[in-house]
């Protein structure tokens, strides 16, 4: 692993000991103070924008934390995401998040508009990757641009639709051949993917007596993929323009008290363009948190 494997997972480390101090010293945080989430993802398969990353539908750990610079809308998030399977050290991934979310748009209207802009950078510290004694190197380092709108007083009936759109491109880091060309597998897989998604909290009743009403998080993305990315390797295949897939989805938060809480979710997957994913995907995903604020 390279330095910044280290230097995440100390971060990682560092800010959850940030946690249990705050914790223990009963500090309770408001909009002045930078709020912290940190916790860690279990994923039954690693899906990530419709493709089988780690092929064969194999499980994930990924372990996370989350800034909130003093409710001004600047966010950084980090997060680690490692195979629980032990053939895909080499796919060991460090993604950094750097996000800003402004005021509203025509605030207190049917048509209040909520807007995010951020930049992703994507590591692999394992890589580059050489396929066998002769072949060229793979470097799998990829950064994205994205901007995302949603309207959450359009539908009376809850119904909250979205619209993101990514640019995603290879990160070269000066790593070229003897000729000047760029190794990474992902040097062909920039491009552009169009998510259109609606999204909905249903409320139901508490699942004991004494237990507050339960709310159940429902999502749904149809994905349009202008070429953007590149199945996982060894296959590499380059995807066709055209809608690659649905996602659905529901999770629910589990409030242990003290800023702790546990959510659950259940993911469906209809996968419509095989050179994104030959595959339907069911999985789930289970995640443990503790918030600041």
């Amino acid at each position: 692993m390279r330095k910044e494997g280290f230097l995440l997972a100390a971060a990682v480390l560092l800010s959850t000991a940030c946690l249990a101090q705050a914790q223990m010293s009963s500090y309770d945080t408001t909009e002045d103070d930078i709020g912290i989430t940190a916790g860690i993802t279990y994923l039954s398969s690693y899906i990530w924008r419709g493709f089988d990353m780690y092929r064969e539908n194999h499980s994930s750990v990924q372990p996370f934390a989350s800034f909130d610079f003093y409710g001004t809308g600047w966010t950084f998030d980090l997060s680690w995401r490692r195979a629980i399977a032990g053939d895909y050290e080499n796919y060991e991934e460090f993604d950094f998040t750097v996000a800003y979310a402004g005021n509203s748009l025509w605030p207190e209207t049917s048509y209040t508009t909520d807007w995010q802009v951020g930049y992703t950078y994507y590591s692999h510290p394992d890589n580059p990757i050489r396929m066998g004694r002769g072949m060229p190197t793979f470097d799998l380092d990829y950064e994205d641009l994205f901007a995302s709108i949603s309207f959450p007083n359009i539908c009376t009936a809850g119904v909250v639709p979205s619209y993101t759109i990514v640019y995603l491109w290879p990160s070269e880091s000066g790593k070229k051949s003897d000729n000047g060309t760029a190794w990474s597998a992902f040097r062909s897989a920039d491009g552009f993917i169009h998510v259109f998604g609606l999204d909905y909290d249903w409320t139901i009743a508490g699942l004991l007596p004494d237990t507050p009403e339960q709310i159940i998080h429902c999502s749904a993305a149809l994905v349009y993929n202008e070429g953007m990315g590149v199945s996982p390797l060894p296959t590499r295949i380059h995807p066709d323009e055209d809608w690659s897939h649905v996602l659905i989805g529901a999770t629910t938060d589990f409030d242990l008290g003290s800023g702790w809480s546990v959510t659950p979710g259940v993911w469906f997957q209809k996968s419509m363009d095989d050179s994104v994913n030959t595959s339907d995907e069911y999985y789930v995903s289970l995640s443990g948190q503790y918030r600041t604020r």
